[in-house]
């Protein structure tokens, strides 16, 4: 039988343990819920990190200045097999360019990606002759689970009848700068994001002898570099290019340029 001194020692324990679990509860639920808005202060992809397909770390700042396609990737779905083709072939294409494929394995569509990370993945990917770019840790890309990194996509590049991912192999194509620029859908295939791969690379190194011949001739301001999507040259009847023009300038401002050069 308890003495009362007992019994009020019993009460504070007990009464200590709530305390304690509500404040860890209460703690949890606040660092959940700071993880889940620090995606929205993010200024570009390099702010994240992944885990590698054997769990090590990877700062995304690893991949600044190179145009990226990021893709959620699966084994058993009846996109894979031309998804799989043609990111190879993408991956091939641009082995020499500042660009790089970032495959994330997903099995939240129909458990369609079974493989467990590590070995098996490298498996898998080396019998499907896929050779989709650096693989990653399978990860869940919708829903509170949801990677960080996937919740800032959709936050900056919604999707057609809400942000969420629709299915495996949706698409975000990210520019040097670390912004998502553009998103696909699933059945979008990858060769046809080429044209728009090729807009990004515009600067650095590896440009198209074009745009470098255009940016010698036609210089910027504050550097040669192309600034942004839209940037426009205009070339004369004897493949002289003879003015540049910002993004932010709209081509019917352009017009009466087109008609001086038109009447020379």
């Amino acid at each position: 039988m308890f003495s009362a001194k007992s019994a009020l020692l019993l009460a504070v324990g007990v009464l200590i343990a709530f305390g304690a679990n509500r404040f860890y509860s209460q703690s949890t639920a606040n660092q959940t819920d700071g993880t889940m808005e620090d995606y929205k202060s993010a200024k570009s992809v390099y702010d994240f990190t992944v885990k590698d397909s054997h769990g090590a770390d990877v700062s995304l700042e690893k991949y600044r200045g190179k145009v990226l396609l990021i893709v959620n990737i699966a084994s058993q779905c009846g996109l894979t097999k031309g998804n799989y083709a043609e990111l190879t072939e993408l991956s091939k294409t641009y082995a020499d360019k500042e660009f790089k494929i970032l495959s994330f394995p997903c099995n939240q569509f129909g458990g369609q990606m079974p493989e467990g990370d590590g070995e098996e993945m490298v498996c898998h990917l080396r019998s499907a002759n896929a050779e989709v770019g650096d693989v990653f840790a399978k990860i869940e890309v919708n829903g509170d689970g949801a990677h960080p990194l996937y919740k800032y996509l959709k936050h900056k590049q919604g999707g057609t009848l809400g942000d969420s991912i629709k299915w495996n192999f949706a698409k975000f194509l990210v520019n040097r700068e670390g912004q998502p620029v553009d998103r696909y859908a699933p059945t979008t295939s990858p060769s046809g994001i080429k044209k728009d791969i090729d807009k990004l690379l515009v600067n650095g190194d590896d440009a198209d002898p074009l745009y470098k011949y255009l940016k010698h001739k036609q210089g910027g301001i504050l550097g040669d570099s192309i600034k942004w999507n839209f940037s426009k040259f205009l070339v004369n009847k004897d493949g002289q290019p003879v003015d540049r023009y910002a993004p932010t300038t709209s081509p019917k401002s352009i017009v009466k340029d087109i008609d001086k050069l038109l009447q020379a």
